[in-house]
């Protein structure tokens, strides 16, 4: 009688630790635990794939773990930090231009030459709007520049255990050379929200960018539509961020939060906007 009993509950523990079964659209994911970083559900996600903006992500919280210091320091943008070609020139120069170098049709925080801004204006402007110019700004300001910035960065993610991410920009824009995975930016993520102040930017909505030497002050709102009253708004969710480039396809990680349990999910090469939302709900 106690042997069959054992034999019972080993069944039940198993059928209940049986992964999510579920018809995902994304070529990468994985759901995870945010408390204990248990794998609920791994499609492809140890495979190396294009991030896109979900790199901001790793931008900011570095910033916040190392230089959370120098949230109100001011800095004025660089011609550098603000050059800009059309997508095709990189592509015709077999990506020997720069690597942090805008595009014209990244997204930005519409910052100018000589323009002054804080630290923490720049970082609200990179998880708010996907601020590609924000964050080649926000990298000279604690780094100098933004190639020293990088070997910070990819150093840091070494250090704590995210080996298969490589970044060459703090953006995201296409390189080839610039990987992560499911896995690498669902751990990444896992570290940021237990940052005070990563979190904080993380679950805002919208920030007022205040008056600079060259903009009057603005307004700006998340353009998650997890976040927003939209046909993709999710309840639970408590913070998100997206990507997209020709290359990655449409990304997003998304934390969610129920009750006590909170988790993370992560979807990457969605064939349009709409999946990558309906493929996190699933999860």
């Amino acid at each position: 009688m106690i042997k069959a009993f054992i034999v019972f509950c080993v069944f039940v523990s198993i059928l209940h630790s049986k992964p999510l079964e579920l018809d995902i659209n994304a070529k990468n994911a994985i759901l995870i635990n945010a408390e204990n970083g248990a794998i609920l559900f791994e499609k492809e996600a140890y495979k190396k794939v294009y991030p896109a903006s979900l790199t901001k992500v790793f931008t900011t919280w570095y910033i916040l773990e190392n230089y959370k210091d120098k949230l109100s320091k001011t800095i004025k943008a660089s011609k550098s930090a603000l050059e800009i070609v059309p997508p095709e020139k990189k592509i015709t120069s077999n990506y020997l231009l720069k690597p942090y170098i805008l595009e014209t049709d990244g997204a930005g925080f519409d910052i100018v030459k000589e323009e002054v801004l804080t630290l923490d204006d720049l970082l609200h402007g990179i998880m708010l709007v996907s601020a590609c110019d924000a964050s080649n700004v926000a990298a000279e300001c604690v780094a100098g520049s933004v190639d020293s910035f990088m070997n910070e960065l990819n150093s840091y993610i070494k250090k704590n255990g995210i080996e298969d991410t490589y970044l060459c920009n703090p953006h995201g824009l296409h390189m080839p050379e610039h990987v992560s995975t499911a896995y690498d930016v669902s751990k990444m993520t896992k570290l940021a929200i237990k940052n005070e102040d990563f979190f904080k930017i993380f679950t805002c909505k919208f920030y007022i960018r205040p008056k600079t030497n060259k903009q009057n002050k603005k307004e700006i709102v998340t353009n998650n539509k997890q976040l927003k009253p939209t046909e993709h708004f999710y309840k639970y969710a408590i913070g998100a961020k997206t990507g997209y480039h020709a290359k990655a396809k449409y990304n997003l990680m998304s934390v969610a939060k129920k009750d006590d349990r909170t988790l993370i999910a992560v979807v990457l090469g969605c064939s349009n906007s709409d999946v990558r939302f309906e493929d996190t709900k699933k999860l």
